[in-house]
């Protein structure tokens, strides 16, 4: 499984503009390559665990992540 979600990190650091891509370049600069890439995986887990628990969709999850951001900020 760690093979699979590293394979997912690798492809999702590969996107221009992703908000997961931006958070393993910012590990990236502080703690290297490698933890960064097991960061987001573990990141991408955390989000699959979610998606399954709630059973919502990823942009039902991102629209949901918006409402709680902009409530903490009000």
């Amino acid at each position: 499984m760690k093979k699979c979600l590293c394979q997912a990190a690798f492809a999702v650091k590969r996107q221009k503009g992703s908000p997961l891509a931006e958070r393993y370049y910012q590990i990236q600069s502080r703690r290297g390559s490698q933890k960064a890439t097991i960061a987001l995986a573990h990141q991408l887990l955390k989000i699959a665990y979610i998606l399954l628990k709630e059973q919502i969709t990823y942009p039902e999850f991102l629209a949901q992540k918006k409402t709680t951001r902009d409530e903490l900020v009000a």
